[in-house]
């Protein structure tokens, strides 16, 4: 049985791996896989997030709606699924932009930029919060104004009797 190895590696790559290219994420799973072998914990030989945690349907759905067709891209849709704080995406080439959009056009989505009047802005996310509703931020810039902190780290409480 290698569920406890497979487990061990997808938490890793869930938690440390997501912001590496493929090759890099590749070698650490190799090191990582020698590292079980040496304490004598199972682990699958060819381990990946898309089938250790993915949801098959979900993700076919995720691509009809225009995720990439390829592992690399599944994988990072599965660590955006499983992950605790929202993710930052670098997308030059603006394919999970246009996945996320597809995604949630039927959940009345906003878009924002840092460039916004910060009222606007505020005004935005508030009623998303209050709503349920995604916000997408583009263009953002190295830093967030502190004020956006316990958003941006799923700090929120829910208050009231809904």
């Amino acid at each position: 049985m290698s569920l406890v190895g497979d487990i061990l590696l997808c938490s890793g790559i869930i938690a440390y791996l997501g912001v590496f290219i493929k090759q890099y994420r590749e070698d650490c799973v190799k090191n990582w896989m020698t590292l079980l072998d040496h304490y004598k914990i199972q682990c699958s030989p060819n381990i990946s997030l898309e089938e250790a945690l993915g949801n098959k349907v979900k993700i076919r759905e995720w691509m009809i709606q225009g995720l990439p067709q390829d592992s690399f891209s599944a994988d990072n849709a599965v660590i955006l699924d499983n992950s605790d704080r929202w993710s930052l995406m670098i997308d030059p080439q603006m394919q999970a932009n246009l996945w996320l959009k597809n995604r949630y056009k039927e959940h009345d989505f906003k878009v924002v930029k840092p460039t916004m009047d910060m009222t606007l802005l505020v005004r935005i996310l508030r009623n998303a919060i209050q709503f349920g509703n995604p916000v997408i931020f583009e263009d953002a810039t190295e830093t967030f104004d502190p004020m956006f902190d316990p958003l941006l780290s799923k700090q929120t409480e829910k208050k009231g009797q809904e």
